[in-house]
């Protein structure tokens, strides 16, 4: 390989790139806003679809604006104008991803939510749950505040707060368990978690 064709490449790297990071950074922003976890071996794919819809779009927003149509082979003002118009939408998508009546639809359309997870469908994740966790060859349950869970692991653990130990037959309070029942709600210092393998099953009120 010449020197000069070495230079070409490089002359035409924001080119080629212009055809994926546009692509990728909205990939980013929209799993980030979602949570969701798509498999990496797409990503490159993807990113150069999504690139690739962008750049199109932008080449309409060339027409239709005829002050912008002297930038239109400019690589760096098209890549920015794909960006900034990748991020605007995954972050309008991000948010309408959450919303109930997408929900609804998805729910009609394929009888599912748009959740892998079932915890989002079941779990009040703005004012929160209160669950009560049999555990595994033990006599109590724990009975406390939902805080979080991990949604992309084979064995996740779940955490509450505001939490106290209750004999499973009498639904006394065990007072030889720490109990942290009357902590404030904003005080969620003291935090109970637990691997889902050890859990019997979950109750949520």
């Amino acid at each position: 390989m010449t020197i000069k064709e070495i230079d070409l490449i490089i002359q035409n790297i924001p080119v080629i790139l212009q055809y994926f990071i546009p692509g990728f950074l909205c990939l980013i922003i929209f799993k980030i806003i979602t949570g969701t976890n798509t498999s990496n071996k797409y990503t490159a794919i993807l990113s150069c679809v999504f690139s690739y819809i962008l750049l199109s779009v932008s080449e309409l927003i060339f027409i239709w604006i005829k002050s912008l149509e002297q930038f239109k082979t400019n690589v760096y003002v098209r890549s920015v104008i794909s960006i900034i118009m990748g991020l605007v939408l995954s972050i309008i998508f991000g948010i309408c991803y959450h919303t109930k009546r997408l929900g609804k639809i998805m729910k009609f359309i394929s009888g599912k939510t748009q959740y892998r997870r079932i915890w989002r469908d079941v779990i009040d994740l703005d004012n929160g749950s209160n669950l009560k966790i049999y555990v595994k060859d033990d006599n109590y349950y724990v009975y406390g505040h939902f805080r979080n869970v991990e949604e992309h692991e084979d064995d996740p653990y779940i955490a509450v707060f505001g939490y106290g130990k209750f004999d499973k037959v009498t639904n006394k309070l065990l007072e030889y368990e720490p109990n942290h029942m009357d902590d404030d709600i904003k005080n969620d210092r003291n935090i109970y978690m637990i691997r889902m393998s050890n859990v019997d099953h979950i109750e949520i009120a």
